[in-house]
């Protein structure tokens, strides 16, 4: 896989086409998605204000991919920042990793993962990024605290069919996920609605009327069956094998009548 400056570099190159630089765009996304995939792409989308047909503006999607860019660079130098720290921690021989409240002390590899692709916060991704690498949320059971407003409006329950996602009421930013029994009915629904996003390049405004239903596909024709050629395999010779083994033993006949004749000369 290339790195996120190449592709940066491809959304900025106009000799490309519009799709393909959006298709750049989408690579870069998943190099660095702070509130994962989906909602990161969303909300590049409405703050870029990318259209449903880049052609229209294809001068959104450097604006999405800087606002990206820049937010990356602030991750990138607090994670080179990190690595110091621990090669110097290392030499001193505390090789174990202690949590200190940091943003790394919580699970998954997301800096503020929000599984609600219509729900994350909406301020410019550099902002919300600074906040959460400076964030400190005391380590313990008991820390569910939202690192990217402060969780004062409380929590709201999302399920996507595989589990409960508590979220931030807010921001969207999840504090924490509970199992639960799988639902497909829920899982069909919010992917139906994640390929009406990806279709509309990043979804309606609130507010907006509802996506029309796409008409259902006819059924392929049935085509009539035809009896399928039997093939006939030719039959296996059972005695070549036998009529090997008899060539064989008369060789063997002659090379032993031949040794005689010389040891009687």
């Amino acid at each position: 896989m290339t790195s996120f400056a190449t592709h940066r570099q491809r959304v900025h190159d106009t000799d490309r086409s519009a799709r393909a630089r959006h298709a750049a765009l989408r690579t870069c996304v998943v190099s660095f998605a702070p509130y994962g995939f989906r909602a990161t792409y969303h909300h590049l989308c409405h703050s870029a204000g990318i259209p449903s047909d880049p052609e229209a503006d294809p001068d959104s999607l450097v604006r999405a991919v800087e606002e990206l860019d820049a937010a990356r660079r602030l991750w990138r130098a607090d994670e080179a920042a990190h690595g110091e720290r621990r090669v110097r921690e290392k030499a001193l021989g505390r090789r174990a990793v202690v949590p200190d409240g940091g943003w790394r002390d919580q699970p998954g590899p997301w800096l503020a993962f929000c599984p609600d692709p219509e729900f994350h916060p909406a301020e410019p991704l550099p902002v919300v990024v600074a906040r959460v690498l400076a964030s400190f949320v005391p380590p313990g059971p008991d820390a569910e605290v939202c690192r990217v407003c402060g969780g004062a409006g409380g929590t709201t329950r999302w399920r996507d069919g595989h589990l409960v996602n508590r979220l931030c009421a807010r921001c969207g930013v999840r504090i924490r996920a509970d199992g639960a029994e799988a639902a497909p009915a829920v899982a069909a629904a919010r992917e139906k609605r994640w390929k009406e996003i990806w279709s509309a390049k990043g979804g309606r405004e609130p507010g907006a009327p509802p996506l029309p239903e796409l008409p259902p596909r006819a059924p392929p024709p049935e085509r009539p069956a035809t009896p399928r050629p039997r093939c006939e395999l030719p039959k296996r010779n059972r005695g070549r094998r036998s009529d090997q083994k008899a060539d064989k033993r008369k060789k063997l006949v002659h090379i032993t009548t031949d040794k005689e004749k010389i040891r009687a000369k």
